[in-house]
Parts: structure tokens; C-alpha cells; sequence
């Protein structure tokens, strides 16, 4: 018979791990709303910096240098460090980015605040991923499950960032978001909990083997090939979410509030991609799985450059488009972060997976300025989008090398 003390054990881990996914979803939330509302709220702010389409794509780029920077950094003192405290930091900083950004003028002050924000963000993803793992065995269904805060993130924001345009501007979209920021640093000071035990774990044999082991994963050619992939999935993910709402209002001539709401529809296809693809792979294997998620983009992709095409229905052509992509959008993450952690370890998974994003930001930093000068070249988006269906291509291939045996923790 289990004894007292074990039920207890088991009540609290169970509780525990209720309140890290719950706190896990809400910062997911905060980071993408913040990171996609940018493509969102671009065309206001196109109207009021007075700038071109590659400066936009800088600002944007100047996110994804604060981001890849300090995920990195933030992904190897995670597996030693009191995470509880570096991600409320963080939230504070992200708070104070995303509040300069309701105040700026001009591409300076703007490129500046995003850089900031993206700093903030960093402590996000990486550091919650590694944490969820450790307290759930079924580590896609898990991070899928604090993923979806991603999808409702950029699902409500479509919806919810026009109105607030049309009740102030954009502006005060970004000084909504602070708020929530600066809220969740506190909330998550008191409530996270880096791993079951609830004791660090380390000391200095600790530290020197965890150094001779991230030296050991650059030899490894596996690492390099997925962080390649992963490179890709930065161009097919930012070109549609940062333009994909200028696209439709410039050349598809949607009204600003619909063509803002497609991402949204995104949402439609995430929410069950992610949880179907993330079960499916569990018992099928995340290779089949992150290749339905692949062909799921390009579909996607394809479908919204051809919308124009289907004359007197362009929005239902590129809505249902939208909403394929959705589905090899949502999946990505979630199957990426289990197969890192499949293939090398969970208790390491913290500097895998901040080598990891530093390749993701590369392809997250050149994608929006390509893709915006691109079209200021050619004076459409339809070229950008044929970039990103290359990059999906592109990262599926990239996967190929990395279908070895998983190695021993």
C-alpha cells in the first residue's frame, strides 16, 4: 500500500505541475503576443514612422538579436541556475521594451525599445521549455500544451489589437502588453518552480561536466543539422506573420481590420496541429510527425501566394490557406523541442536548446528585412512568400542527417 508520505509527494507534484503548466501558458502568451502584434499593428505604424518595408524589417530584426543573444546565454545557466528568478527579471525588462515601444517616434527609438523586448523575451521559451520537461514525461504533449498560450497569443491579438487601434492607435496596443508583462514578473517569482525536487541541483563536478558535455555536442553533426532546419523555420515563420497582414490590405485590398484578423485564422490550424502532431508524434516518432508539419507550411505558403488568383474570392482562398499553414505552424515548436530533447537529454536540454534558437534568430534576423526588400524590389510579397516555401523545403531536408539512434542521457 502507498505510504502517506508518497501520496503527498504525489498530490503536490501533481498540483505543481498544474500551476508550472497554467504560469508556463500565460508567459508563452505574453512572449508571442508580443513578438506577432508587431505585424499586426505594422501597417499603423508604417503610416506614422513614414518608413520603408526593409526599415520595418529591421525593426523587427533588432527583436531577434536581444533574443537569440540571451536565449543562448539564458539556455546554459538554466541547467544550474534558480530559473524562478531569471525569467521574473526578464518579464520586467520585456515590460519596460515593450513600454518604450508605445513611445516611440521614429526608427531609432523603435529599433532600440523591440531590441529590448526581445532581451525580455528570451527568458520565455528556452528556460520554460527545459522546466516543463523535467516535470512531465510525455515532453511534446507538455510543451504543445504551454505552446498553445503562442496560439491564443497571436489568435487574440488579431482580433483585439485592431479594436485598440480604432479606440486610441497602436500605441496603446503596446502599452496593453507592458502591463501584462510587468504583471506575470511577480506572479512568476512566487509560483515557478525550476524542477520536482524544488532543490537546485550542481556544485562545481557538476558545472565542469555539463562544460565538457556542450563541448562534446559541437562535434556532434546531428546538432549542427537540426540547428540548420531550425535556421529555415525562422524564414518560413516570420516572412507570413510579418507581412502577411500588410499583403493582404496592400495587394489582396482586404479592409485593415480583416487583413489584420488573418492571424488569427493561423490560430484555427495551430490549435489542433499542434495537439494532434504533437500526440501523433509520441507513438508514430517526431521525425514522421515534423515532416506532416513541414508539408502542412509549404501547402500553406503556396496557397496564400495563389489567393490573388481566385478572382471574387481572394479572402476565402487566403483564409483557408492561412489556417494550412496554421497547422504546420502550431506543430513546429512543440516537435522540435521534444526531438532536441529526445536525441541528446532532457537535464542538458537547456544549452541544446539555446544553440538551437541562436540559428532559429539568424533565420528570424534575415527573413523580415530580406523579405521586406524583396518586395520594395519587385513591388509585391509574392516573391517573399516563395522564399519562405524554399525555406520549408529547406529544413525538411535539413532534418534528413538527424534520423540516427538517441543517444544515452
Amino acid at each position: 500500500m502507498e505510504s502517506h508520505a508518497n501520496m503527498t509527494a504525489k498530490s503536490f507534484r501533481i498540483g505543481m505541475g498544474a500551476v508550472i503548466l497554467a504560469l508556463g501558458f500565460c508567459i508563452v502568451f505574453v512572449h508571442y503576443s508580443i513578438r506577432y502584434s508587431y505585424g499586426i499593428l505594422l501597417p499603423e505604424m508604417l503610416a506614422t514612422f513614414g518608413i520603408l518595408k526593409f526599415e520595418a524589417g529591421i525593426i523587427y530584426t533588432s527583436y531577434f538579436i536581444g533574443y537569440t543573444l540571451f536565449s543562448f546565454i539564458l539556455g546554459l545557466s538554466v541547467d544550474k541556475t534558480d530559473t524562478r528568478k531569471i525569467v521574473s527579471i526578464f518579464l520586467f525588462i520585456l515590460g519596460l521594451g515593450v513600454l518604450f515601444m508605445s513611445l516611440s517616434n521614429g526608427l531609432m527609438q523603435a529599433t532600440f525599445s523591440y531590441l529590448l523586448a526581445g532581451i525580455g523575451c528570451a527568458a520565455c521559451w528556452v528556460p520554460i521549455v527545459v522546466v516543463v520537461q523535467r516535470w512531465f514525461k510525455k515532453r511534446a504533449l507538455s510543451v504543445a500544451v504551454i505552446d498553445m498560450g503562442a496560439t491564443v497569443g497571436f489568435a487574440l491579438s488579431g482580433i483585439i489589437m485592431p479594436i485598440l487601434v480604432k479606440i486610441g492607435s497602436w500605441r496603446l496596443g503596446w502599452l496593453v502588453l507592458s502591463i501584462i508583462s510587468f504583471a506575470l514578473s511577480p506572479l512568476t517569482l512566487l509560483l515557478l518552480r525550476s524542477r520536482p525536487e524544488d532543490h537546485l541541483q550542481g556544485g562545481k563536478k557538476g558545472d565542469e561536466k555539463s562544460f565538457r558535455y556542450v563541448i562534446g555536442l559541437f562535434k556532434d553533426l546531428r546538432l549542427w543539422m537540426l540547428s540548420v532546419s531550425y535556421m529555415f523555420v525562422g524564414f518560413y515563420v516570420m516572412i507570413p506573420f510579418t507581412f502577411l497582414s500588410t499583403y493582404a490590405s496592400q495587394e489582396i485590398l482586404l479592409p485593415y481590420n480583416i487583413a489584420a484578423a488573418l492571424i488569427s485564422v493561423i490560430a484555427i490550424g495551430a490549435i489542433p496541429g499542434k495537439i494532434i502532431l504533437a500526440s501523433f508524434s509520441e507513438k508514430a516518432g517526431r521525425f514522421k510527425a515534423m515532416v506532416l508539419s513541414s508539408i502542412m507550411a509549404i501547402i500553406g505558403i503556396s496557397g496564400m501566394i495563389s489567393s490573388s488568383s481566385f478572382l471574387g474570392s481572394e479572402f476565402f482562398a487566403l483564409a483557408f490557406s492561412t489556417a494550412i499553414y496554421g497547422v504546420g505552424y502550431g506543430s513546429v515548436w512543440p516537435l522540435y523541442m521534444a526531438y532536441a530533447s529526445d536525441i541528446f537529454s532532457v537535464e542538458r536540454a537547456g544549452g541544446v536548446l539555446g544553440f538551437l534558437t541562436v540559428f532559429l534568430g539568424i533565420g528570424c534576423m534575415i527573413a523580415p528585412p530580406l523579405a521586406g526588400w524583396v518586395a520594395d524590389l519587385t513591388g509585391t510579397f509574392k516573391i517573399s512568400f516563395l522564399i519562405a516555401v524554399f525555406a520549408s523545403l529547406f529544413s525538411l531536408l535539413s532534418l534528413l542527417p538527424t534520423r540516427t539512434r538517441k543517444s544515452s542521457p
